[in-house]
């Protein structure tokens, strides 16, 4: 299996970046070890699954994702923002998908699913597969707006997914970004349309297995979103790529979120070379914590898009560090 292969399976969905993640780059092991990292742990660590508070659920998920507890204004942060879906269920065959909450701000989205069906004892990991569009130009949407299509061009895009054996039953947490453009941000009390194909588990040392061709469809509303945002750059900032010597950008904002980060810097003639200079960061918080942060998106036009591994409290945040040691203080009044 190719890097290529193994980040379609993964769900993966920027389509520019399948060539690129075939060529040798040691920071990629990271990306597509993501969407089933919190599974491994879950077995390892031998989870039994309890009925949790939706907030409750996602402040230990984020806990084991990010390897340690969550501070306080982290946990407070999740409080405020969950927002309980329940209510829609869906069969496709044998398999039965409910959803269950959401957190959520303008530019990122985590949304909660439970998988029940046979045979997911047997399962490492499980995920949905958008389907190629008709014409071969690219792949169905998987978020978009009540009143279109999956055939149609989203700027809500799904970014990676984990998943882990609660009990008889799966979970599926999934990242949905709203790439590059700030212009269409999420918007609250918007319905929208949560479309999964094609339901594919990972097996224990096996092949990846088709467990359910079919459709599942959802429509979501947010009741709100987080808009909390702080600006790190009052002046240009270069930094250098350590994989691609001679490669820098020029970086003219990067402003940090709870879920993520936007970067806007001076377009070149690099191409997708310039991706190098935006490998994985993390936000260092006052009391000493890491929550790491890795690009999602990236446009040689000048912009670029991370999602962190953990929500966090800007307010809490004191620098964010890149991939060649460059450190970007997070300003009081962001705080």
């Amino acid at each position: 299996m190719t890097g290529k292969d193994l980040l379609i399976a993964l769900g993966t969905i920027d389509e520019a970046f399948y060539e690129e993640a075939e060529r040798p780059l040691s920071s990629r092991r990271r990306r597509i070890t993501v969407a089933v990292l919190v599974a491994a742990m879950l077995l390892l660590a031998g989870c039994s699954y309890a009925v949790l508070s939706q907030a409750q659920w996602f402040r230990d998920f984020f806990g084991r994702l990010n390897g340690q507890s969550l501070s306080q204004g982290q946990a407070a942060y999740i409080e405020e923002n969950v927002q309980p879906l329940e209510g829609q269920s869906m069969t496709v065959g044998r398999y039965r998908l409910t959803l269950e909450s959401a957190l959520a701000e303008e530019r990122t989205a985590c949304i909660r699913l439970r998988l029940e069906g046979p045979g997911l004892k047997e399962m490492y990991s499980v995920g949905f597969l958008p389907r190629p569009l008709a014409d071969g130009t690219g792949k169905e949407a998987v978020f978009f707006r009540k009143g279109r299509t999956p055939q149609e061009e989203s700027p809500y895009a799904q970014g990676v997914w984990s998943s882990g054996l609660e009990g008889n039953s799966f979970f599926i947490l999934l990242w949905l970004e709203q790439s590059l453009s700030s212009e269409t941000p999420f918007e609250v009390g918007v319905p929208y349309v949560l479309h999964l194909t094609d339901l594919e588990a990972d097996t224990f040392g096996g092949p990846l297995k088709l467990l359910q061709e079919g459709e599942w469809d959802f429509e979501i509303v947010f009741d709100h979103l987080s808009r909390e945002q702080a600006e790190l750059l009052t002046e240009p900032v270069t930094v250098d790529s350590p994989d691609y010597p001679g490669v820098s950008l020029t970086l003219t904002s990067w402003k940090l979120r709870a879920l993520g980060m936007d970067v806007k810097f001076e377009p070149g003639s690099l191409d997708y070379l310039g991706r190098g200079c935006l490998e994985d960061a993390f936000v260092a918080l006052k009391d000493g914590t890491r929550v790491g942060a890795y690009p999602l998106f990236y446009d040689p036009d000048g912009t670029a898009t991370y999602t962190l591994d953990c929500p966090i409290d800007i307010r809490e945040a004191d620098y964010v560090q890149l991939w060649d040691g460059t450190r970007l203080s997070v300003p009081s009044h962001g705080r």
